[in-house]
């Protein structure tokens, strides 16, 4: 999910750059009729970024995805007796499911 997020969110910010170069060159071009379709256009893309607060969810699953490989780190470390206790086991799941739900937030 976090390279499918990071593609999106890369392919609207190097549209929204070119589209703003194209912009900055129709006018002294001679194509100034083509100015307002082309605001249009990246005010959209703009829009999809804000709507979908795609930046923050990239953010978002990095830091879970973060989380979860720290957390495995963790649990390989424990021994095969310390992995048997119940304090961390609950650990472990308490853990995830906080992970989880700062996801999804």
């Amino acid at each position: 999910r976090s390279r499918e997020l990071s593609q999106k969110v890369q392919a609207l910010q190097v549209s929204i750059f070119f589209l703003t170069a194209v912009l900055a060159a129709a006018s002294p071009l001679g194509y100034e009729a083509w100015i307002p379709i082309v605001v249009s256009i990246i005010s959209f893309f703009t829009g999809i970024l804000e709507f979908e607060a795609l930046s923050s969810q990239l953010r978002n699953v990095n830091q879970s995805l973060e989380s979860l490989r720290n957390l495995h780190f963790w649990w390989q470390s424990l021994s095969m007796v310390e992995r048997r206790m119940p304090s961390n086991k609950n650990e472990l799941v308490a853990s995830t499911e906080a992970t989880a739900d700062s996801e999804i937030s």
